[in-house]
């Protein structure tokens, strides 16, 4: 069990400090005062380099554009630099990364009071998803989230804690792999659901998840749509022949709908505030408008041999000189520029305080 040793005295930690002002920008004219993140790999911050798992990323060449100072470091992010939730935080004005809660023995308190990711590589809506990479499920991702408050609690009080979770922004990011590397190849699922009813299965356990989280206090979600999955180059390799391949993007849209219907029954039922985040029509149109966004390169990876090659797979392997310019890092993870674009849309869909 992951514990944060931090101490109240009269609203001072240990260490003297004060708790931090409130985040200005965008984020204070939100009224978010920090992020909270769940889901896969599109989210870890480096959760996994805890885990006795292969979905970790904490090796050249990943990180090659996340840099710690002067230095560029792989921090167990799949991506070349930031993943959404380091750039949400960025461009709310919160925090410049959000990093992993399993990291927080090395990091201060003050890091703490802006949030946290419980994200773990490989995981899915599905729990048999998890278990086949010996990830951390949402039900462990959200225990962590229980434990975060008690951590909070203790540096803030209870009554700072709570308004803290009740003023953050939850960013959930699952579903992917539930398809590409459960459904599309493992045969339990597809003998129970088809695409649409597997979709549905995956929306049911995304609401339940949701619901578990609200209970700790937060009320405000940002959920991802998946992107256009059946155009990820691993997808693209394995099905379409190099073209993206419809019958998968089709799994992606069926989702997305049925997630966006869940996500308003949600906020009628809990009086919760959802915003979704388009990932899918942003992704979609840069493939179809590469140079519009500045990209070379959408239909392979930057790093190994650019088709199948993602984690352990490019571990130590060839990189493209410009990852910038590519849409894609591995043959399933977007490079850091074509996150910033899809959060970017996030802060523009944002509600303004009330």
């Amino acid at each position: 069990m992951v514990a944060v040793a931090v101490l109240l005295v009269r609203g001072q930690t240990v260490s003297g400090r004060m708790p931090l002002e409130p985040p200005t920008g965008t984020g204070a004219e939100k009224n978010i005062s920090c992020l909270l993140v769940f889901g896969d790999s599109t989210v870890d911050s480096g959760n996994n380099n805890h885990l006795d798992t292969t979905m970790k990323a904490n090796f050249p060449p990943y990180g090659i554009d996340f840099f710690v100072g002067l230095r560029a470091h792989p921090t167990g992010r799949h991506s070349d630099g930031k993943l959404p939730g380091d750039l949400i935080a960025e461009m709310l004005g919160i925090s410049s990364s959000i990093p992993a809660y399993l990291d927080y023995p090395a990091h201060t308190d003050i890091v703490l009071t802006r949030g946290a990711s419980f994200a773990s590589a490989g995981a899915g809506l599905d729990e048999t998803t998890d278990a086949s990479k010996n990830v951390m499920p949402f039900s462990k991702q959200i225990e962590l989230l229980k434990q975060y408050k008690e951590n909070l609690s203790s540096l803030i009080g209870p009554a700072g804690a709570q308004t803290a979770l009740e003023n953050a922004l939850v960013i959930v990011s699952a579903g992917t792999f539930d398809f590409i590397e459960n459904y599309l190849v493992l045969p339990d699922r597809r003998t129970q659901f088809t695409p649409e009813q597997y979709a549905d299965y995956l929306v049911l356990q995304l609401s339940n998840n949701v619901e578990a989280i609200r209970a700790v206090g937060p009320k405000k979600f940002a959920l991802m749509e998946l992107g256009p999955i059946g155009c990820l180059p691993l997808i693209r390799t394995r099905y379409g022949q190099g073209y993206c391949h419809s019958p998968t993007t089709d799994m992606a849209v069926t989702f997305n709908s049925k997630q966006r219907a869940a996500a308003a029954e949600l906020e009628q039922k809990f009086n919760l505030n959802i915003t979704i985040i388009r990932a899918y029509d942003v992704m979609l149109y840069a493939i179809s408008s590469a140079k519009k966004f500045g990209f070379d390169v959408v239909d392979t990876g930057c790093c190994g041999n650019g088709t199948t090659d993602y984690g352990e797979g490019c571990k130590m392997k060839d990189v493209c000189d410009k990852p910038k310019t590519f849409l894609f890092f591995d043959a399933v993870h977007p490079s850091e520029t074509m996150y910033r674009y899809i959060a970017q849309k996030l802060i523009e869909d944002l509600p303004l305080a009330k």
